[in-house]
């Protein structure tokens, strides 16, 4: 079943002589739900700018981004948070964890910003943290946790309102090969046991070979 699909999407960026230059350039891409896949280009190639459109944080200049067969593209962008919010999980290279806040405070931000109940949200945090190894982190601050707790913690966050879509922008960059290894194989298997479709953004060939479909995007096209 189809989760989403982008139709001729193109994406224009003006120059400093006010001039618009073409990032993306028709782009079509259908992805069912359940995938793992990967998106893997050159830096400049484009393929952050299309996981942002993926992601409802940016808008095509043209073309169409349907995601759960509803046209995204001519939503407000109070409707593109929501969507956000109910149906999109990310996860960043370097973790975007808010430093004053606990492990458990960040895992349950997503729950808080949708009006759950603090304690509701603590325990369903919670959960995510204990089912990700982390029962014992609880409370502990990001700087007092290795890189991979905190890319479980990021993952916890982006798991907490049971998204449909995962994206995943350079989600080993900033870990060692062991860990960046392991992070992927927590990946596959929340994939395989929630069926949540993965996405994982990379430039590295290795990283991509450990998904199922890999998509190669050049100077704003998929080859």
């Amino acid at each position: 079943m189809e989760l989403f699909r982008t139709e001729n999407v193109t994406k224009n960026f003006n120059n400093e002589t006010n001039e618009p230059i073409a990032v993306l350039k028709d782009v079509s891409l259908s992805v069912n739900k359940g995938e793992f896949l990967s998106i893997i280009g050159k830096s400049g190639s484009g393929k952050t700018t299309l996981m942002n459109i993926l992601g409802c944080l940016d808008r095509p200049s043209s073309g169409s981004y349907f995601f759960e067969n509803e046209n995204v593209s001519e939503k407000t962008a109070n409707q593109l948070a929501l969507i956000r919010n109910q149906k999109i999980g990310f996860i960043f290279q370097t973790f975007n964890l808010l430093d004053d806040s606990s492990a458990l405070e960040n895992v349950a931000l997503p729950l808080l910003y949708a009006k759950i109940p603090v304690i509701e949200a603590q325990k369903r945090a919670e959960e995510e943290l204990v089912r990700l190894g982390l029962e014992d982190r609880l409370h502990y601050l990001p700087n007092r946790l290795s890189g991979g707790q905190r890319q479980r913690v990021a993952i916890a966050r982006a798991l907490i309102n049971r998204p449909t879509l995962i994206l995943a922008d350079e989600p080993t960059g900033n870990l060692d090969s062991k860990t960046g290894k392991q992070t992927i194989d927590i990946f596959r298997e929340l994939n395989s046991s929630l069926n949540i479709s993965f996405i994982i953004v990379t430039h590295d060939q290795e990283i991509a070979k450990q998904t199922d479909r890999i998509i190669t995007i050049v100077d704003g096209r998929i080859t």
